[in-house]
């Protein structure tokens, strides 16, 4: 998986189309981004990820118990 949301994603995300609506929204949204050089927000998937409260890709921690009763 991208480090970085696809445009679709970011456009998804903001419902505007054009880069610097793009770049208020997420401004007003609270969330961090870079402009690069085609003027286009580069957001961290990540970030949204935290953003709108989930923990994605992350697995809770388990306890391998066959390989504790082997010690």
């Amino acid at each position: 998986m991208n480090l970085l949301l696809s445009e679709d994603e970011v456009a998804m995300l903001t419902d505007y189309e054009k880069p610097k609506a793009q770049c208020r929204q997420l401004s007003k949204m609270g969330i961090a981004f870079e402009v690069g050089r085609t003027g286009k927000p580069k957001v961290l998937r990540d970030v949204v990820i935290k953003k709108l409260g989930g923990n994605f890709m992350k697995k809770e921690p388990t306890v391998n118990v066959a390989a504790l009763s082997n010690m």
